[in-house]
């Protein structure tokens, strides 16, 4: 009778563990995964990945110079982040993008607006940009980026890899570690 119970209890706690893990899979975690693995954001589908980069022309940061976007040279790893200058998921990315930048040195960052001068401007220095080399500033003053990738959500991200193809896009704040991942691709 004692063997019966011992059986009974653990084939009701195994079902019970399994149950729980199915709940939890369902909510989106695993019990039985690594925690300390990264949650990442899942991309959207834009339609144009493998696609070379968009033809967006930029106001830069210095008012005078202009560029656009597909003249940017391959051979290095490219994230376009469409910020807002007052946009709190926007400010939070910047700041892990700054703080991990060592990470990222072989990465060239292009942030982008559809804001003012004097908007971008103040975001430039209020994260003190000028200090690395691999991230440049502008305005989208044509507002060709959000139609290109049908969206007028920030942040947005697009990353390219060292061949000017997307690998993806991303709605959303990312993390630094993301960013390097997708980038290395």
């Amino acid at each position: 009778m004692r063997n019966k119970f011992f059986l009974f209890v653990t084939v009701a706690s195994v079902v019970g563990l399994f149950s729980y893990e199915g709940v939890c899979k369902l909510m989106g975690y695993s019990i039985f995964e690594n925690t300390n693995k990264a949650n990442y954001v899942t991309p959207i589908y834009s339609g144009r990945e493998g696609q070379l980069f968009p033809d967006v022309d930029l106001l830069m940061v210095d008012s005078v110079t202009h560029m656009n976007i597909k003249d940017i040279p391959s051979g290095k790893p490219t994230v376009l982040f469409y910020f807002g200058p007052y946009c709190p998921y926007c400010q939070a990315e910047i700041e892990n993008i700054t703080k991990h930048i060592e990470s990222l040195q072989n990465v060239q960052i292009y942030l982008l607006t559809a804001y003012s001068y004097a908007e971008m401007k103040s975001f430039y220095d209020r994260n003190m940009l000028s200090r690395y080399d691999n991230i440049k500033i502008g305005i989208d003053y044509k507002y060709k980026f959000g139609r290109y990738f049908n969206t007028s959500v920030v942040p947005c991200t697009a990353i390219y890899s060292s061949k000017g193809k997307l690998n993806s896009v991303y709605l959303g704040p990312l993390k630094y570690d993301q960013i390097k991942v997708v980038s290395e691709k």
